[in-house]
């Protein structure tokens, strides 16, 4: 089932992401993110465990998908899809913007599998100096 995040899924989520990202946001970024009111912010659950989670930011038109994770042993069984699936019924004809590294190769794979395409590269973006590919949900 996917349902809005609430604050009490906040251990849990800071935890998936911890576990999924080499430079995880700070555990005060995630909780100001769940604040926003521009935010949609979903998590995947099931037998009243959370599997994953979604965040994106909504402005005049334009969405950007800031973060998506599922919890190690429940990934490649379509939780990510179902996340995304949920943004895009809450968003409608917004247009969903994304960046991601090019050094991730499985994101890039899932994201094209979903219709984005690679719009424009961000030299150097991260810490490490890899590339940011920003990427478009074509219509």
């Amino acid at each position: 089932m996917i349902r809005p995040a609430k604050q009490t899924d906040l251990d849990t989520i800071l935890r998936i992401h911890r576990e999924n990202f080499e430079r995880p946001w700070t555990d005060e970024q995630l909780i100001a993110e769940l604040k926003q009111s521009n935010r949609r912010f979903f998590v995947a659950e099931s037998d009243a465990r959370i599997q994953g989670y979604l965040i994106a930011s909504i402005l005049s038109g334009e969405a950007e998908l800031l973060s998506i994770a599922v919890e190690k042993s429940y990934q490649r069984q379509g939780i990510a899809s179902e996340l995304l699936n949920a943004l895009l019924v809450s968003i409608q004809s917004a247009t969903l913007f994304l960046e991601v590294s090019r050094l991730n190769e499985a994101a890039i794979s899932f994201y094209r599998k979903h219709g984005f395409q690679e719009i424009a590269i961000r030299r150097n973006y991260y810490q490490d100096k890899s590339d940011a590919l920003i990427m478009r949900l074509s219509d």
